[in-house]
């Protein structure tokens, strides 16, 4: 039997006036899933006045490294630590390329190197296993070296510090980023010490040369006490919420301007600084970003051989809220449908759009295609 491996394309179809070819971006400062990198070709057809952006996104499975792994530890009063619930998170694994095939890629993800970082323990593994043994020993380093800030135990501080580094040509660790929960300060700096202290790795190489390579793994920090009364506080307001969300029924937008006709556009809130020339060109590489870091073919429709295209419509409303979310995929193609309403609903809240000098309601399109290939 044939295997078929999972892609998303998005295509987004977006009216530009006189603006030059986009670029393709994921920001650095964006690490909700460090490790995850995707293919995103951008191409601009010439339309009259109009030219269409076409983004696509893509899995490849060939370069799949085993599942990297959560490291969640205890702190306990008494400065006695044990590590519990290592949890298991998939990778979107994939490949970015642009249309200028000169350009260079500064730094290459983990898993789209050709030849990975490793632990000197690891040089002589068999190549199929060096990523399984790259993860072992960031793991074992983890639990090795890991201390529960006594301040943030004390306040009953606790959550997941998402960090994201760079292992240098020379095998140095270098550029590291945190971003752990609300008033988790000291956790991110326990995290950074962790990292620091990572020993020299073997560098990876990439098309014959020996380049930087980003990785990034979370570590999700639990305090002794804090559990049950965080969780009981999270189960009223999830119940409030539930209930809520069953009493309240979405209202139907129906006076909204289409994305290609608003005179002003929705904005993603890092996009409100730049000049109004550069506005479309933001929002267009920030939707890029959102979609490579959100997609993700659904397990079941890729064994049963479940692919097509996903038309998803949506409201960004007078609120900046994503609304209206209205999907229609090919035959038996729910669960597409179902993960591109997934993927949209996580969008972020938007600096509304405006026409006739008001606040106005915006509907836009994307067509999510999903494919398997052989």
């Amino acid at each position: 039997m044939i295997k078929k491996f999972p892609s998303v394309v998005a295509a987004m179809l977006l009216s530009l006036a006189a603006v030059g070819q986009e670029v393709c971006t994921t920001p650095d400062e964006q690490i909700a899933d460090p490790n995850s990198i995707t293919k995103c070709a951008i191409e601009d057809t010439d339309n009259g006045a109009k030219k269409q952006l076409s983004i696509e996104v893509s899995t490849r499975r060939r370069v799949v490294r085993k599942n990297k792994e959560a490291v969640s530890a205890i702190g306990g009063i008494n400065s006695s630590q044990k590590v519990a619930d290592i949890k298991k998170k998939s990778l979107l694994i994939g490949k970015l390329e642009l249309e200028d095939n000169s350009a260079t890629i500064e730094k290459v993800p983990f898993n789209l190197v050709e030849e990975i970082p490793l632990f000197s323990k690891c040089n002589n593994v068999p190549l199929i296993k060096q990523a399984k043994c790259f993860e072992t020993n960031m793991t074992k380093h983890i639990i090795k070296n890991f201390n529960y800030p006594q301040d943030a135990i004390d306040a009953g501080i606790q959550g997941r510090v998402l960090v994201q580094f760079t292992i240098n040509e020379q095998g140095n660790v270098e550029d590291i980023l945190m971003r752990g929960p609300k008033g988790g300060e000291s956790l991110e700096k326990e995290a950074e010490r962790i990292i620091n202290d990572l020993p020299k790795f073997i560098p990876g190489k990439h098309n014959g040369r020996t380049v930087k390579v980003k990785y990034g793994v979370p570590i999700t920090f639990k305090a002794p006490g804090a559990t049950n009364n965080n969780s009981s506080r999270t189960t009223k307001k999830v119940v409030a919420k539930r209930t809520s969300n069953v009493v309240k029924k979405e209202k139907v937008i129906t006076d909204f301007v289409k994305f290609v006709e608003v005179q002003s556009i929705p904005q993603f809130k890092a996009c409100t600084k730049v000049p109004d020339m550069q506005k479309l060109t933001c929002f267009n590489e920030r939707m890029v970003s959102h979609i490579q870091r959100n997609f993700n073919y659904p397990a079941a429709a890729a064994e049963q051989n479940i692919e097509g295209r996903v038309w998803v419509r949506f409201i960004i409303d007078k609120k900046g809220e994503v609304t209206n979310i209205k999907m229609k995929g090919p035959e038996n193609g729910q669960l597409l449908e179902l993960e591109a309403k997934r993927m949209v609903s996580k969008l972020p809240k938007f600096v509304p759009g405006e026409h006739n000098g008001k606040a106005a309601n915006v509907e836009y399109y994307i067509p999510v295609n999903f494919k398997l290939h052989e």
